[in-house]
């Protein structure tokens, strides 16, 4: 049903300097020591991407805009892993609502991730893993906590799934270090607070990973169907985009609801959604047209429940590109700065949202362009807080 990634879990992932015939550039990371604006001061998640745009001889350009493409690293890790195990659990099983029947769990009914810290199986004694400070990119926090403890069955929503089955639109992250042991395994509980299903325990590798849950243990006594849990924000799709993206969404009671989208990096985000809105599941479509590519984040506010989620929106085609705003544009200096996503770890989805693996930021393709010179562009690698340099020369 899907392509496991074999090559997942390495932890160092060797990217290649590309420069184009028509560019020299020079491309340095700055030492933090005496650099009150290096790595220390850019936030985790970005890399910050500065120089000068001049001419063939040297001389500084202004008015030279830039934008950037990512060549996405599919089953790659990241360069600087801030989560040592990324893993995407699925199953392929249907899971019904008692152990001897046919009805399908209904999508939106919880798979609580436990953590068996005593390496003996699964057992009243284990607990869930605690969930970190700053969920869900834990970006900052020590070890010892995860992005996520939970997820839902969503089987009847993702094109290529069967009813009562999973495949996560969240990537499970644990922080800094990996847990010791680092054993993980799903329960699904009955309306009664019963367990109704428990999955077998699983050693997740460090790196990226696609993890299959198998439920071989069900209570016979279970005592009414899970109930569906209060509110969710799934992954948009596709991912990447190249249009538009549609982002889900539900509310167990009405709220009063605030979503809102924009470019990673940016400071600024849109308005998507504010006011009460009714209980239900809900889908809303937003349109790339008149933005740049990027990492996007959107979050969502209802009631007591936060989340959110990102989406990149990557078109590699230069005239579509140079339609976009510019993410930069040089000074009367020549000189630029922008901000970019960098270390993150995607989750891609097809246009019906059906998953097709997970991805890196490893990589950024700079594209510079001025009327009256040739457009020039190279590819560099790139790592979360990373302070660097790129001049580059435009010919006329």
């Amino acid at each position: 049903m899907r392509k496991l990634y074999k090559q997942l879990g390495w932890y160092v992932t060797i990217v290649p300097l590309v420069l184009t015939v028509l560019q020299l550039v020079s491309c340095r990371e700055k030492d933090e020591e005496g650099d009150t604006g290096g790595p220390a001061a850019i936030p985790p998640a970005l890399a910050r991407i500065h120089g000068v745009i001049s001419d063939s001889s040297g001389v500084p350009l202004s008015d030279a805009t830039l934008r950037v493409y990512y060549p996405l690293t599919q089953g790659g890790a990241l360069s600087e892993p801030l989560f040592p195990s990324a893993a995407i659990f699925y199953t392929e099983q249907v899971l019904t609502t008692q152990c001897d029947n046919s009805i399908p769990l209904s999508d939106g009914i919880l798979v609580k991730i436990f953590w068996d810290a005593n390496g003996n199986g699964a057992d009243a004694a284990d607990l869930q893993p605690p969930i970190c400070p700053n969920a869900p990119s834990c970006e900052g926090d020590g070890p010892g906590y995860v992005n996520i403890n939970e997820l839902p069955i969503n089987g009847e929503r993702l094109a290529g799934l069967d009813p009562g089955t999973f495949y996560a639109e969240d990537v499970f992250n644990t922080t800094m270090d990996e847990f010791v042991p680092n054993l993980f395994y799903g329960r699904i509980y009955c309306a009664d607070g019963d367990v109704l299903w428990t999955s077998r325990v699983i050693d997740l590798p460090g790196g990226p990973s696609e993890q299959r849950m198998v439920f071989d243990e069900c209570n016979h006594d279970c005592n009414g169907a899970p109930e569906i849990p209060q509110w969710s924000l799934g992954q948009a799709y596709p991912n990447p985009a190249t249009t538009s993206a549609t982002i889900l969404y539900s509310l167990r009671e009405a709220a009063s609801t605030l979503l809102t989208f924009g470019l990673s990096g940016s400071g600024r985000a849109d308005t998507l959604v504010d006011g009460t809105q009714a209980a239900g599941s809900r889908t809303l479509d937003v349109s790339f047209s008149g933005r740049a590519n990027g990492l996007y984040r959107y979050a969502l506010r209802a009631g007591d429940y936060s989340n959110s989620g990102t989406v990149i929106y990557n078109i590699a085609d230069r005239n579509a590109m140079h339609a976009q705003p510019a993410l930069a544009t040089s000074d009367n200096n020549g000189a630029y700065t922008f901000d970019c996503a960098a270390g993150e770890l995607l989750s891609l989805r097809d246009t019906q949202n059906g998953p097709t693996g997970v991805a890196t930021l490893t990589q950024v393709r700079v594209t510079a362009t001025r009327t009256g010179f040739q457009d020039t562009d190279t590819t560099i690698a790139i790592a979360s807080s990373q302070d660097i340099e790129l001049n580059l020369r435009l010919r006329p």
